[in-house]
């Protein structure tokens, strides 16, 4: 494809049409600069500054606003309906591969520079003030490059070069210069002297933008060669030599057209990032350079918006001004050339394939770049391998600096190569291209299909190369601009006398210090620099040991001149662009022609077709006559033309509308809205409404308007372009299969009901899912009704739409809905008896019995509708029915629907006989069920017989009887397998004393009011008045079903087999009297709430019990009054009357022992859900600082608690964690507490004093959700908290902190933040191996102490969980293993190397 396009060669402009004035002035003046820079460097320089300086400082902002506007506008235009326009015409293919196209991309927008930057940016910015402000090094100035490098700068590129590219490619303008951009603006003015001077300005800024960064990188090219080849010619020679060198490549590529560069840019692609992986991968530096890259990131993407909108308005360091202005001015220069050169080769691609595809290509390139080449010497900056930072306040020269860089790496001599030969190829590859938009420039008029003459774009490719070659000889270059940053940052900082002072106390020079600007401030006393030594031993005096350095630097050059020195020559090009810029966005909308507007059914949005590029866009049409077209203002009509055509499945569909005035874009598209709709609204024609649009995936439209021939107003020719599902072929098909199914199905004389059953029934026998192409987005037949009925395997909207036809064919009206069930859905509603009902034959297909056929609302779940079938306007025209259809009569006091094979299922009984045996048979049909709730609330009823033949009873088919007292159930009746879920069979029957079962039945057993499967395998229910006592079950019991004996007053006690598997959910709730219960050895489970309300005093678990399922949530404990471990079992032990699990969690408390005090063993890291629930006893509970929550319900009902202690460590209380504590009246709060739900002291209300030891002001950010609205208690605070209102604070390059009162830890471990640090005997932060307290304890590189397994340098350790000390001398238990370590000395192997695989296993 790309070699194709490449190939249709274009035809050279007519000399004629060349600008001469745009040609040569600019060449003229860039002669005369030319001249003033090699006789006037000094003075040019000078003038140069003060521009710079008074746009900057004064406009700033203005920068900012725009920077931040275009990304997001960028955005915008991207996720809008402006996104699907193709920059081409609608069906044309992108002219270049993504890779082809990014390369060139990537390579144009930002030249060598990126490689320069990469490598040294974080440098400028370690020597910034602003960056001590922020914090670390590391962390800003490994961030800010990203944020100045990646999404604005790409923004800037995007925005336009679709607006150019529309201008080019779609609205077909062969005016290719920057003020016909303008023109929407300019109107009859861009061809007269204002759109002369903008084209003056813009070529103008394209020379002065080229040039300053050609003499950016270039010294850089000729270090590298200097070290590579010892030569010692003049640097500046050297580099004006690569200048030519570097001019002829560039003029070679682009005399060989589009494929000489698009092999240029390629090849650029391959070396850049070949350097990039041979630095990540072998410098030994990976995972430092990965991990700080995801974090860097991150930072930027978090602090994106402060980042873009900062000013620094009282100029503290100038940041913004020195840099991000700075930086925006730079991109908007190069904004002259490079996205007209984007626009140009993103010809067949979408808007928003370019902005997205340019962010993704382009923005990404550059993040990972600065990620590996600037992590890479950052890394050996922080670990002291490299001092760049003294070398660059020693000389300020960043060239030499990256030469170090790099010779530092592997194979230094064969980088040094690469790099020469990759910057030498981006500068290539980026001013071929501007030399072609140069050239561009130089004619009137330049057609799609012209090129410029080759003498041409060769004289642009020698203009491109003088101005550079000026800037280096003059030395006005970038360059000089790095000189001036050195210069401002040792002017912040006198190194004359103090850095050798400092340097003779940490063994380094000042350039690691960081001036702390907000102690800085005027006094005339004089310094004693010879005690500098005796303050700096501790972390408070270094604090004066800064404000020293502030002082001197008060001596030095003032801020404005520092700022002079700081801005670029992009700088003084600026305003120009600003217009330029404003001109360029309202490109997007002209008057003369409507913009396309385009349609994608949403439920087709990610699929393919072979029309693709049609469905997303389609360019304006010529305004030329139509024969015999007849204009009408007449909408309904033109709605019905278009439906006819969309049922014929035309796919371009001409319509001609007369308007009384000129249609605007916004009226224009809310007709074509119109039009559709009416063309696809229900009509009751089964070929029409949902129908066709359904079948219809999207479509464009555009549409040209001029003033009416016939007389007054516009005529408007609007053309629409379909991508259906089927075509007009395949419809044919389906017009002949549908009427000889109808046909097949025979439904004269047939109910309603019958059609849309012989309907259904045919679908859902005949249709398959077609799961085998569900993920296939380019076969989208399978979501048509052709798919359903002529191939037999469709997805859920072929279901639907195929229903939707044959319904209204038979007579039936049916619409189809979309909305979710777990994802994008569609089914029908159909109408019956004047109500609609809804049917899903998606889900019931392969089904005899139907769960989604003709059901209400209610009946209908998972299924929620799309918005548009919510409105009241469709839900009052479509009103579902209030119950589900269903096929039912009522014979005899019964009420019973009919299933699909003619059977019965009793939903109801409405007699109110004492005794009552169900019918065999109804309606000459077999009763085979008996359906939930139909017998409930029957006050009457005492005997229920189920007549034989009944098969299956639902849960709760019985209940709300009070005087029901035997049931006699069926053979034929079947429960299934039980499984323990929850499943009640019989609601309340309180007086229900006997459950019987033929002998004969070969599913169910009964014996004494208890009802088993045959087996006596599981017990299924029980009589709730049956007098079961001391129950012994059967060994044979495996299973207790849930609800099984649920409020059985007379049960006292169960024994049940040590076999047993599972007692289930509710097992024994309410059972009121029950005070003994066994668990079987060989239990797996227990549901929750088995046990609930119900009176055990005592618990004995077997050692076999090991699963964590003993808890509160199963056993109601308010009444045990001792708990019994099994010797011998591994997880649970009880202590003080307390089930502990695993060591370290307590289960629950016997609450009804006598016991009024508790200690929580130091072991314990967690209260387990209703842990002390009812312990009325209990007056006092002491914690410990281990636990970090209060699970709910944990002191429910601890009347005796007067007062309690919550230590600290605790960081929340659930809800209903102290509910009627009635009498509890103070309570102590920890610092570390964050939040308290509202129910938290629900029935509290007696609490008079809380107590919190933090402060006033951090009380207030509790999260306390109203918790003590309904408390009225005193509140005490600790005010002088001395960590409150501390800071960290950073002193050279080591951390301490200052608590609020002044002083600071030493020699200790801190918590700060709930996190905890280490601190030495001077107090500076620890990092690495520390000991405190004869114990060894290891803390990151931020500080944190670590915990749980840790490996350095090939060994491994285990520092404890929860205190963070390492394990040495010692064995210890993890994870069913036992390991040993061995002495330690920090550095030695601890345990073993290499692996966590255990030495042992006891």
């Amino acid at each position: 494809m790309e070699e194709t396009q490449m190939n249709n060669k274009k035809q050279s402009a007519n000399p004629h049409n060349i600008d001469w004035m745009i040609t040569l002035l600019p060449l003229i003046m860039i002669i005369g600069l030319c001249v003033l820079f090699f006789s006037f460097p000094t003075q040019s320089n000078t003038v140069l500054s003060n521009i710079r300086f008074l746009l900057g400082d004064t406009f700033g902002v203005y920068y900012l606003i725009i920077g931040l506007g275009i990304f997001l506008l960028s955005i915008y235009v991207a996720c809008s309906k402006y996104g699907n326009i193709v920059l081409g015409a609608p069906n044309e293919k992108p002219k270049f591969s993504f890779f082809a196209w990014g390369s060139m991309m990537f390579t144009a927008g930002l030249a060598a520079d990126i490689l320069f930057y990469s490598f040294s940016e974080w440098i400028l910015y370690a020597s910034d003030p602003h960056i001590a402000e922020l914090g670390s090094i590391q962390d800003w100035a490994s961030t800010y490059p990203i944020f100045h490098w990646s999404l604005i700068p790409w923004g800037f590129y995007l925005v336009l070069a679709v607006a150019f590219g529309f201008m080019l490619h779609v609205r077909k303008r062969d005016r290719q210069k920057y003020s016909e951009a303008c023109r929407p603006i300019l109107g009859k003015y861009t061809d007269g002297i204002l759109g002369r001077l903008i084209d003056l300005l813009a070529v103008f800024a394209l020379l002065a933008g080229t040039a300053t960064t050609f003499s950016l990188a270039t010294p850089l090219m000729a270090s590298v060669i200097g070290e590579l080849f010892h030569i010692q010619i003049n640097r500046t020679v050297v580099t004006i030599i690569i200048l030519v060198l570097t001019c002829a490549v560039y003029t070679y590529s682009l005399l060989h057209g589009f494929k000489g560069i698009s092999f240029l840019a390629k090849s650029c692609i391959y070396l850049f990032f070949g350097l990039l992986a041979f630095v990540l991968l072998f410098s030994g530096e990976t995972k430092y350079i990965i991990e700080t890259g995801f974090s860097s990131v991150g930072r930027m993407f978090q602090n994106f918006f402060q980042l873009a909108t900062f000013t620094d308005p009282q100029r503290t360091t100038s940041f913004p001004q020195n840099w991000t202005i700075f930086y925006w001015a730079y991109w908007m220069v190069w904004c002259v050339a490079t996205p007209f050169f984007i626009g140009n080769i993103s010809r067949g691609r979408t808007v928003r394939q370019t902005i997205l595809g340019g962010y993704v290509f382009g923005c990404g390139s550059t993040i990972i770049s600065f990620i590996i080449l600037g992590n890479y010497s950052l890394k050996q900056q922080i670990t002291g391998a490299a001092d760049y930072l003294a070398m660059y306040q020693k000389n300020g020269d960043l060239y030499e600096i990256i030469i170090a860089i790099v010779k530092s790496l592997p194979c230094a001599p064969l980088i040094l190569a690469l790099l020469f030969i990759t910057m030498v190829a981006f500068y290539a590859t980026s001013f071929d291209s501007i030399a072609l938009i140069g050239a561009c420039y130089s004619y009137h008029r330049l057609g799609e299909n012209e090129s410029p003459h080759r003498l041409i774009e060769f004289m642009w490719c020698i203009l491109l190369i003088l101005l550079p070659i000026a800037l280096v000889f003059s030395d006005s270059s970038m360059s000089k601009y790095h000189c001036c940053l050195s210069n401002r940052s040792r002017d912040r900082t006198d190194y004359s006398q103090f850095s050798k002072r400092c340097e003779k106390i940490y063994g380094r020079t000042l350039s690691h210090t960081i001036i702390n600007r907000e102690s800085r401030r005027t006094t005339d006393k004089a310094v004693d620099l010879t005690r500098l030594p005796v303050f700096m031993s501790s972390p408070v005096t270094s604090i004066y040991c800064q404000n020293t350095c502030s002082m001197i630097n008060l001596n030095k050059k003032n801020k404005g001149e520092t700022h002079m020195k700081k801005k670029s020559l992009l700088l003084s090009l600026a305003c120009a662009m600003l217009v330029l810029l404003f001109g360029m966005t309202a490109n997007a909308q002209s008057e003369d022609t409507l913009e396309p507007y385009s349609y994608t059914n949403p439920a087709y949005a990610n699929l393919e077709s072979d029309t693709d590029s049609a469905s997303d866009s389609i360019a304006p049409y010529s305004q030329e006559a139509v024969p015999n077209a007849s204009y009408t203002s007449d909408v309904d009509a033109l709605a019905g033309t278009l439906r006819q055509q969309m049922v014929s499945r035309a796919a371009v569909i001409n319509l001609y509308y007369h308007h009384d005035s000129v249609l605007t874009q916004a009226v224009f598209d809310q007709l074509c809205d119109d039009l559709f709709a009416k063309a696809i609204a229900h009509t009751g024609v089964g070929k029409e409404g949902d129908y066709i649009l359904w079948n219809c995936q999207g479509y464009t439209v555009g549409a040209t308007q001029e003033a009416s021939s016939q007389g007054s107003g516009y005529d408007v020719h609007i053309t629409f372009t379909f991508t259906y599902l089927s075509d007009a072929d395949q419809e044919a098909q389906m017009d002949q299969a549908v009427a000889d199914l109808l046909s097949s199905l025979n439904l004269s004389g047939k109910t309603d009901y019958q059609k849309i059953k012989a309907i259904y029934d045919y679908i859902c026998s005949n249709i398959t899912y077609d799961y085998d192409n569900l993920y296939d987005d380019s076969y989208t037949l399978k979501h048509s009704s052709y798919a359903a009925l002529i191939n037999k395997k469709a997805v859920c909207q072929g279901y639907a739409s195929l229903f939707y036809r044959l319904a209204l064919e038979a007579g039936i009206d049916a619409r189809v809905i979309s909305g979710d069930s777990s994802g994008p859905h569609a089914w029908n509603i159909v109408k019956i008896e004047g109500s609609y009902y809804n049917l899903d034959s998606t889900w019931d297909a392969g089904n005899t019995e139907y769960e989604y056929f003709l059901k209400n609302a209610k009946d209908f779940p998972n299924h929620t509708r799309d918005a548009a079938y919510t409105t009241a306007a469709f839900t009052s025209s479509y009103p579902i029915a209030a119950t589900s259809y269903a096929v039912h009569g009522s014979i005899q006091d019964y009420e019973y629907k009919i299933t699909n094979n003619g059977q019965v299922i009793i939903t109801k009984y409405t007699g109110n006989d004492a005794d009552v045996t169900t019918p065999a048979t109804i309606a000459d049909m077999p009763v085979i069920g008996i359906d939930k709730k139909a017998f409930f609330d029957l006050p009457n009823l005492e005997t229920l017989t189920i007549s034989e033949g009944v098969q299956s009873v639902s849960d709760t088919f019985t209940g709300n009887v009070p005087k029901l007292r035997h049931i006699h159930f069926p053979s034929t009746l079947d429960f299934r397998t039980p499984d323990g879920s929850d499943y009640p069979i019989l609601g309340s029957c309180p007086s229900l004393e006997e459950i019987t079962v033929p002998d004969n039945s070969p599913y169910l057993y009964a014996e004494n009011g208890i009802l088993y499967d045959k087996a006596q395998y599981a017990v299924l229910c029980s009589a709730q008045d049956a007098d079961l006592g001391d129950l012994v079950l059967p060994d044979t019991v495996h299973i207790v079903n849930s609800h099984a004996f649920e409020y059985n007053t007379h049960l006292t006690s169960i024994q049940m087999p040590d076999y047993m598997d599972l007692i289930g959910y509710q097992a024994f709730e309410s059972c009121v009297n029950l005070v003994s219960a066994n668990i079987p050895r060989s239990l797996a489970s227990i549901g929750l709430y088995a046990f609930e309300n119900t009176s055990l005093q005592s618990l004995f678990i077997p050692k076999e019990i090991e699963d964590y399922f003993i808890t509160g949530h199963q056993f109601d404990h308010k009444t045990l009054q001792k708990i019994t471990v099994e010797e011998g079992n591994p997880n649970y032990k009880v202590i003080d009357g307390a089930l502990i699990y695993e060591d370290k969690t307590l289960v629950m408390y016997a609450s009804g022992s006598k016991q009024t005090s508790y200690t929580l063993s130091n072991s314990i890291t967690s209260l387990y859900i209703k842990a002390f629930d009812g312990a009325e006893n209990l007056e006092t509970i002491t914690l410990t600082g281990n636990i970090s929550t209060i699970p709910s319900n944990c002191f429910q009902g601890c009347t005796g608690l007067k007062e309690l202690t919550i230590p600290e460590g605790v960081t929340s209380i659930k809800s209903d964690a102290f509910k009627n504590c009635t009498n509890l009246q103070k309570i102590y709060l920890p610092k570390s507490l964050t939040t308290i739900d509202s129910t938290s002291f629900s029935n509290a209300a007696n609490i008079t004093d809380i107590y919190y030891a933090g402060t006033q002001k951090k009380w207030k950010k509790i999260q306390k959700n109203g918790a003590f609205n309904k408390i009225t208690a005193t509140y005490h605070y600790n005010d002088d908290d001395p960590l409150e209102n501390g800071q960290w604070l950073k002193s050279g390059s080591r951390w301490w902190y200052r608590y609020g009162d002044g002083s600071y830890p030493s020699n200790q471990l801190c918590q700060i933040n709930n996190i905890w640090y280490g601190f030495d005997a001077s107090g500076w932060m620890e990092t690495g191996w520390a000991a405190h307290d004869n114990k060894w304890y290891y803390f990151n590189t931020s500080g944190v102490m670590q915990t749980g397994w840790l490996k350095l340098g090939g060994s491994w350790y285990y520092l404890d969980p929860d205190k963070g000390y390492m394990y040495a001398d010692t064995a210890f238990s993890l994870n069913d293993h036992i390991y040993y370590s061995t002495s330690f000395q920090p550095g030695t192997t601890l345990c073993f190397p290499g692996t966590h695989a255990p030495l042992a296993s006891t």
